[in-house]
């Protein structure tokens, strides 16, 4: 039998050894700290049973105890594995959805931009190009106000 192994598995392991002799509890296996042979001793006098039968007992009761941790540890790494498949998925769904809206953003701006800014500054020329002499006065009066509003702010500080 593998002692140092069990030893150094022992807070895992000694929860297999606590179901099989439900006698012994929990607080002298905690107390034990893996020590095999006081560990047989101790089930030896609970239970009568010979140290060869109880030794083999352990034996078998490690080597499930190996191969089920073996299986969780593949079972965990299957898991680990389609986590990150799915987040890589998800992923993708998001940037692709992202450029999709981006896509779709970019459309409505170009099409509010032909279909009204762009009619709008046409006529804006337009109207320069007929007018230019109102269209500077326009644009004098405008300055004037924005110039004695501003003034006028100023002043009140």
């Amino acid at each position: 039998m593998d002692a140092p192994r069990i030893k150094a598995e022992w807070e895992n392991f000694k929860g297999y050894i606590s179901m099989t002799w439900e006698k012994v509890s929990e607080q002298e296996l905690v107390r034990l700290a893996g020590d095999l042979s006081a560990v047989v001793a101790l089930i030896e006098e609970k239970y009568r049973d010979p140290k060869e039968k109880i030794e083999a007992k352990i034996k078998e009761l490690f080597d499930l105890y190996l191969e089920r941790k073996a299986q969780l540890k593949e079972e965990i790494g299957e898991i680990r594995d389609d986590l990150a498949e799915r987040s890589s998925r998800i992923l993708h769904g998001i940037r692709d959805k992202s450029t999709e809206y981006t896509d779709t953003a970019k459309q409505r701006i170009d099409k509010l931009r032909r279909e009204n800014i762009d009619p709008a500054m046409d006529k804006s020329e337009e109207y320069i190009k007929l007018h230019p002499f109102t269209a500077v006065l326009g644009a004098l009066g405008a300055g004037v106000l924005l110039g004695g509003l501003i003034g006028l702010l100023a002043r009140k500080d």
